[in-house]
C-alpha cells in the first residue's frame, strides 16, 4: 500500500503481492473510509478548493513485493502540508491541476477550463507514450546486446543472424579500424551474401574445372586484396620432386610402421641420446641432397608474382624446404613475410648447451667460440659483399632460431649445407656410399624430415657429427621435431596473421597437424572467408567454406596469369616469375618427403 495526498484528501493505493493495483482508498473528514476500485469507479470530480481535515488512519504497516519475497515496511505518514511527487497522481488529476494553471492557459491560448483540461490530458498522454517508447527501446537494446553475446559463443554456424553477428563483431574489433554499428552490420551482411551466393553444401561438393576454379580464386583475391593470408603444405612441393606425407604416394601410406626420432630423444645428453643423434645424422646425410637440389615449381613462382602484385602480404608454410624463399625475388622480403611454421632444413641451431653449464655464459656474441674454424665455416663467414649472396638473418617470429626458440641452447645458428660438408669430411666411408648410390641409382627410400630409410641392422656407431662450435652443445636442424612444440613466438605470430586477414587460402595440406588445423579453426570462428585447395580428403573439409580438388600449380599459374593482365610486359621480374617453374614427378626411391 502506498499513500499519497491530494489537497486535504488522502488516497491509498492497495497492491496485491504483484505490482497490480487492486483499488484506491479515499478518506476525508466528512466521509468515512471508503474504497473504490475497478468495479466502483473513481470520484468524478475533485474540488481543489474544498478544505477538509485529514483523519488519523490506523495503518501501521504495508507489504512491498521484492525479488527476495514480500518485505514488511512500517507505514509513515508524510509530513503535514508536504506535496507528493507528480507521479503519484492520475492523468485526470494532473490535467485538472494543469488546467487551473494560468500560465498553461496563456501559453496554449485557451479560454475555458474544459479546453484546457482536454489539452492537458492530450499532452500528458503523449508524454506517457514517449516515456513508454523510450523504456521499450532501452529494454530492447539491452536484449539485443545480450543476444549478441550469446550468438557470438553459439556453436551453430548455420543460422544467418548468428553468422552475421559474429562477422560484425569481428569488424568492430578489427585492429586500427573503428566501425560504427550500422557500417559493421552492412559490411557483415554483404560478406554473408557473398559467402552464401551458393549453398554451403553445394560449394563443398561442387566439381570445379580449371576455369571455374581460377575464377573463384581470382575473385576472392580481388575482393580481399592485401587482406588475404595463404598457407601451404607438402602438396605444393610435389611438383618439385618432393613427395608428400599423405595421399596416394605419401610417406605414411607407403611406410605404415615408420617411427621418427622424437625431440626428447634427440636432445638427451646421455649415451642413449648420442646413439639417437648418430642414427639421425647418418640418415639425414644421405637424404639431405635431394632437398638441397630441389627448385621451386609454378606454385611457388606464381605465389611470388601475386605477392609482388599486392594480392597478399604474408605466407605461412608448413614445409621445411624453403622453396618459397627461393622463388621470392627479394631475400629480405622472404625473410620478413614467410612464416615457416615447422621450421627449415636450411639451418642448424644449438638446442642444448653441455650438461652442467649455463647457456648464458656461452650465448652467441657474448663469448669466444670453442672451435673458431668450424664456427666460421658453418656461419658462412667467407661470403662477403663482393662474393655470392649471403642469406639474410632469419626473423625469430618467422623461423625457429636463437634462444627465443631454444632457451637451453647458446643461440648459435649455422648453415645446414655447410654442415653437410663437415659430415662428408668426417665420414669418408658414408660419403663414398652416398656417391655409389647416386651413380647406380640405388638411393634408399626417404623419410619425412629429409633422411632415408635404411635397414634395421644398419650400424650407426661409427658415424661422427660435430657439436656446436660456440658452446660444444647439441646441433639440430631448425625444424620442429615430432614431440616438439612450435615456439611460442611463431605460434603467436601465426594467430596474429589470421586475425589481421579477411580471407584464408590453404593449399596442399591435409591439416593433419593441429598446429595448422587450429589456424583454420580460428579463422572460421571469426567468420573469415576460407578456401581449401587440395587433392584428397583433409581434416578441415567439414568446416571450410570452399574446396577445390585440383593441383595447386595449374590453378595458381592460371590465377597469376589472369590477374597480371598487361603488367608483365612492363615488369621483367614479374614476367620471369610467370615463366619460371617446372614439374618433376617425385620418385619414391630418389625423392624426399617434406614435413
Amino acid at each position: 500500500m502506498v499513500q499519497f495526498m491530494l489537497s486535504t484528501t488522502k488516497w491509498y493505493l492497495i497492491f496485491s503481492t504483484s505490482t497490480e493495483i487492486l483499488g484506491f482508498v479515499a478518506c476525508t473528514s466528512k466521509d468515512r473510509l471508503s474504497a473504490s476500485g475497478p468495479d466502483r469507479g473513481l470520484p468524478s470530480e475533485i474540488d481543489a478548493g474544498e478544505q477538509h481535515d485529514s483523519p488519523k488512519l490506523s495503518l501501521p504497516e504495508y507489504h512491498i513485493p521484492t525479488r527476495k519475497g514480500t518485505q514488511t515496511v512500517e507505514k509513515q505518514d508524510p509530513k503535514p502540508g508536504k506535496k507528493m511527487p507528480p507521479g503519484f497522481y492520475t492523468i485526470e488529476e494532473k490535467a485538472k491541476r494543469m488546467a487551473n494553471n494560468k500560465h498553461f492557459l496563456r501559453t496554449n491560448q485557451l479560454n475555458t477550463f474544459e479546453e484546457a483540461f482536454e489539452a492537458a490530458k492530450e499532452k500528458l498522454r503523449k508524454q506517457k507514450t514517449e516515456a513508454n517508447r523510450r523504456f521499450i527501446v532501452v529494454q530492447s537494446s539491452s536484449g539485443v546486446a545480450r543476444r549478441k553475446r550469446k550468438d557470438y559463443h553459439m556453436k551453430d554456424h548455420s543460422t544467418k543472424e548468428s553468422v552475421i553477428t559474429r562477422k560484425m563483431n569481428t569488424f568492430l574489433k578489427e585492429k586500427n579500424k573503428i566501425y560504427k554499428y550500422d557500417e559493421a552490420r552492412k559490411k557483415a551482411e554483404e560478406w554473408y551474401q557473398e559467402r552464401n551466393s551458393v549453398s554451403q553444401n553445394a560449394r563443398k561438393h561442387a566439381s570445379y574445372n580449371l576455369q571455374t576454379a581460377t575464377d573463384l580464386v581470382a575473385g576472392l583475391l580481388q575482393r580481399h586484396r592485401g587482406k588475404t593470408l595463404v598457407m601451404t603444405g607438402a602438396g605444393v612441393s610435389v611438383d618439385s620432386g618432393i613427395a608428400p606425407y599423405r595421399g596416394k604416394d605419401g610417406h605414411y601410406t607407403v611406410h605404415k610402421s615408420y617411427r621418427p626420432i622424437f625431440f626428447h630423444e634427440f636432445i638427451d645428453q646421455s649415451e642413449k641420446g648420442h646413439a639417437y643423434r648418430q642414427r639421425y645424422w647418418s640418415r639425414s646425410f644421405l637424404g639431405f641432397p635431394p632437398v638441397l637440389r630441389a627448385r621451386p615449381n609454378k606454385t611457388h613462382y606464381s605465389m611470388a608474382a601475386l605477392q609482388r602484385l599486392g594480392y597478399f602480404e604474408n605466407i605461412i608454410t608448413q614445409n621445411v624446404d624453403s622453396l618459397h624463399h627461393l622463388a621470392t625475388p627479394s631475400a629480405s622480403l622472404a625473410a620478413s613475410s614467410i612464416l615457416e611454421l615447422h621450421g627449415t632444413l636450411q639451418n642448424v641451431v644449438c638446442v642444448a648447451s653441455p650438461s652442467g653449464t649455463d647457456p648464458e655464459q656461452h650465448a652467441h656474441h657474448h663469448a669466444e667460440p670453442i672451435d673458431q674454424g668450424l664456427y666460421d665455416r658453418l656461419s658462412l663467414s667467407h661470403l662477403t659483399k663482393g662474393g655470392p649472396r649471403k642469406p639474410p638473418e632469419p626473423q625469430a617470429r618467422n623461423t625457429p632460431v636463437g634462444r627465443v626458440a631454444y632457451p637451453k641452447g647458446c643461440g648459435y645458428r649455422g648453415s645446414r649445407a655447410a654442415f653437410q660438408s663437415e659430415l662428408a669430411q668426417n665420414n669418408p666411408q658414408w660419403d663414398k656410399l652416398a656417391h655409389d648410390m647416386e651413380q647406380h641409382g640405388t638411393q634408399p627410400k626417404t623419410n619425412p624430415d629429409g633422411d632415408v630409410e635404411l635397414g634395421k641392422n644398419t650400424d650407426y656407431s661409427s658415424f661422427q657429427y660435430s657439436p656446436c662450435p660456440q658452446c660444444g652443445g647439441i646441433l639440430k636442424p631448425a625444424v620442429v621435431f615430432f614431440g616438439e612444440s612450435v615456439p611460442d613466438i611463431i605460434r603467436d605470430h601465426s594467430f596474429e596473421l589470421v586475425d589481421e586477414a579477411d580471407a584464408f587460402i590453404l593449399m596442399g595440406t591435409s591439416l593433419a597437424t593441429y598446429s595448422a588445423y587450429r589456424l583454420l579453426k580460428s579463422a572460421q570462428e571469426q567468420g573469415k572467408r576460407t578456401l581449401l585447395i587440395n587433392v584428397g580428403p583433409t581434416r578441415g573439409d567439414p568446416i571450410v567454406d570452399d574446396k577445390i580438388e585440383i593441383g595447386s600449380s595449374d590453378i595458381m599459374h592460371a590465377v597469376a596469369s589472369q590477374l597480371t593482365n598487361s603488367r608483365a610486359e612492363k615488369d621483367p621480374v614479374l614476367r620471369r616469375l610467370l615463366d619460371s617453374g617446372e614439374t618433376i614427378v617425385p620418385n619414391r626411391r630418389r625423392g624426399v618427403v617434406s614435413s
